[in-house]
Formats: C-alpha cells, sequence, structure tokens
C-alpha cells in the first residue's frame, strides 16, 4: 500500500503546531509503521523545523544558530503564528490590500500596527517599501527583528501603544490589522493616525451592533497568549463607531466585508442581528482614505 507522505506529514505537523503530540503519534505511524513513536515525533518535529526555517525569510543565510533558534521558538514557544488558519488568515487579509492599494509600493513609506513578530510588515519591505513597524510586545519585537534581520528598510520597534505614537513623520499607507482589539484606549490612537496619513486599512474585533456609540470590553488575561491584550481587555466597538469616528474627521469610509477575506474562524460577512454579542470571529475590513 502507497502513502502520500507529504499530506501524512503535513497533518502530523499540524497535530505538533497544535500540541497535540499523542495525535501527532497516531498519524506518524502510517508512515514510519513500526518505529517507536519517540522516533517518530524527533523525525516529524525536525521535518516541522525544517519547514518553518523554509518560511523565514532570515533562512537565506542558511541554517545559523539564530535561525535554528528562530524555528525553535515558532515550535516550541509561539506555535499559535504557525499555525494553518493563522497563515491562512494572513494571506487573505494580505491579498484584499493588494486587490484594493494595488502592488506598486516602490518607496512607499508605510506604518504597521501591531507589527507581532513582522510576516506583514515584512512583505511590504520586500515590496520597496519603507516600513516602521510598532509592536507592544519585547519578546514579539525581538523575534521579527531577528527573522527579518536582512531587510534595511524594515524597522520594527516596541511601543506601548496605548501611551502613543511619538514622532514619526507622515506615511503614505497605515497597515492596522488586529490592533484595535488589543488597545484599551484606542481612540487617541486612531485620530493620531489620521493625523499623519490619508490612507488606513483597518480590521479588527467588532461587537454585532449598528449602534454608532456601541462599545464593549470582553476579558482576555494577557498572559493566556502572546496575541492578547496587554492591559487584558479587548474592545469591541460596533462597525458603526469606528465608521462614525473616521467620517467625522473627513475620511471616506470604505467597505470590504468580504467572504474572500473569512477563514475557518474568521468571519467578515457576516449579517447584523444587533444582540450586542462579541464573538471572537466577528470581524470587519475596512479602507479609509482622505481625498
Amino acid at each position: 500500500m502507497s502513502f502520500d507522505i507529504d499530506s501524512i506529514l503535513q497533518q502530523a505537523a499540524r497535530a505538533l503546531v497544535a500540541g497535540n503530540h499523542p495525535a501527532a503519534q497516531t498519524i506518524s505511524r502510517k508512515l514510519l509503521y513500526d518505529q517507536p513513536n519517540a522516533l517518530a515525533l524527533e523525525i516529524l518535529s525536525t521535518s516541522l523545523i525544517n519547514q518553518i526555517e523554509r518560511r523565514s525569510a532570515s533562512s537565506q543565510a542558511g541554517k545559523s544558530s539564530v535561525d535554528q533558534f528562530i524555528a525553535h521558538h515558532l515550535l516550541y514557544l509561539d506555535p499559535v503564528f504557525f499555525a494553518e488558519d493563522y497563515i491562512e488568515w494572513r494571506t487573505r487579509r494580505i491579498r484584499k490590500l493588494l486587490e484594493i492599494y494595488g502592488i506598486d509600493f516602490t518607496d512607499k513609506r508605510i506604518l504597521e500596527l501591531g507589527a507581532a513578530i513582522g510576516d506583514i510588515g515584512s512583505f511590504f519591505a520586500e515590496l520597496g517599501a519603507e516600513v516602521v513597524g510598532l509592536e507592544g510586545r519585547a519578546v514579539n519585537c525581538n523575534l521579527a527583528k531577528l527573522r527579518f534581520r536582512h531587510l534595511k528598510n524594515y524597522d520594527i520597534r516596541q511601543c506601548n501603544l496605548e501611551e502613543g505614537l511619538g514622532d514619526l513623520g507622515r506615511f503614505d499607507l497605515i497597515i492596522n490589522f488586529g490592533l484595535i482589539e488589543v488597545i484599551e484606549n484606542f481612540e487617541p490612537l486612531l485620530k493620531t493616525c489620521m493625523d499623519i496619513s490619508d490612507t488606513m486599512f483597518l480590521e479588527t474585533m467588532v461587537c454585532d451592533s449598528e449602534d454608532p456609540h456601541k462599545l464593549v470590553y470582553v476579558n482576555m488575561p494577557a498572559e493566556q497568549s502572546n496575541d492578547w491584550p496587554l492591559s487584558g481587555k479587548s474592545p469591541r466597538p460596533s462597525p458603526a463607531y469606528i465608521e462614525r469616528l473616521f467620517s467625522e474627521n473627513g475620511f471616506t469610509v470604505r467597505r470590504h466585508f468580504d467572504h474572500d477575506i473569512n477563514t475557518g474562524f474568521h468571519c467578515y460577512d457576516w449579517p447584523h442581528r444587533n444582540d450586542g454579542s462579541a464573538k471572537e470571529q466577528l470581524r470587519r475590513f475596512w479602507s479609509f482614505v482622505q481625498e
């Protein structure tokens, strides 16, 4: 009997990323037959590390000690950033931005808010933009600096966005993906962004309400995840709340509540029930432009 080794390996890799080692062991038996489980896991873990290294831009320099650290960090300490649904979600959002804005970013100056470990900002740096990424967590910021140390036009900095942006100058474009939901007091930040750029792409968790003043908070303890709010409180404004802020400041609101951004967990094209719920899968995507 023949087996699709790549498919089996992918299944095992998913199980390992999810921390489900028993499942990985079961899957591995299809591939390794009578090999001891410990050896199976070692082989599969090594394969997954190799996959991570190949996806890391810094692997261009070869498997140095730094690249091995990056791979091990992603595998054992921050697997959420390598999980398949996260990769799909990131890819769909980037694709939507390119669909709207185009692909020419040469000499553009971009600010990315909530840069995490650098996957999105580095993409636009590779397209020729000068990118400044701001990230609240030191561990994420350090990992991004290591991963994309070869990109001289990608500058990621640790910054407590609750305290403002500082003097960064003007930008052609601001990317604000998944940030509002982790900034307890987000209005001053958005107003500063409106002062330093005429174009912003924004997507975030929201609550199910069409009330332009509706805002609810959800408890999300910071210690439980590396991409949850540092304050432990996640704001979920209504979509109309966000649109009101930009409209009041002279921006044109363009909705992109499209099916092609949805993933298994993230939904953008849901219909309003106006029940005030704030489920994690409820999201919206906009572009805001000041003519």
